[in-house]
């Protein structure tokens, strides 16, 4: 049976996760009775729950990765550039008389 929201907001549904008996306005519509099986607030702590879960697995994850390699990336352009005496000024300079002559040439 399908409830309506109109007539039927007095009635009480007991929540799924937090065993509450709340009125229909506190869950979301869907479901079998046409209602969400969990009230809005324990989908909203859940939902943010997770949000945390994925936020802190993620930054734990990614920082060595990405540190490392602006490590490598760093030592391994100083290194080069050493190694075949060319400084930063010349790199761009170099790449900037590339790009425009790319340019003019288009």
């Amino acid at each position: 049976m399908v409830l309506t929201k109109e007539k039927n907001l007095s009635i009480l549904k007991k929540c799924a996760q937090c065993s509450e008996n709340k009125s229909l306005l506190a869950f979301h519509s869907k479901g079998k009775d046409g209602y969400n099986s969990r009230c809005k607030s324990c989908i909203s702590i859940s939902k943010k729950q997770k949000y945390q879960q994925v936020k802190k697995q993620k930054s734990q994850k990614n920082t060595p990765a990405l540190s490392n390699y602006r490590d490598i990336s760093q030592f391994s352009f100083k290194e080069y550039s050493a190694s075949h005496n060319i400084n930063s000024e010349e790199v761009i300079s170099n790449f900037l008389k590339i790009f425009i002559e790319s340019v003019t040439h288009v």
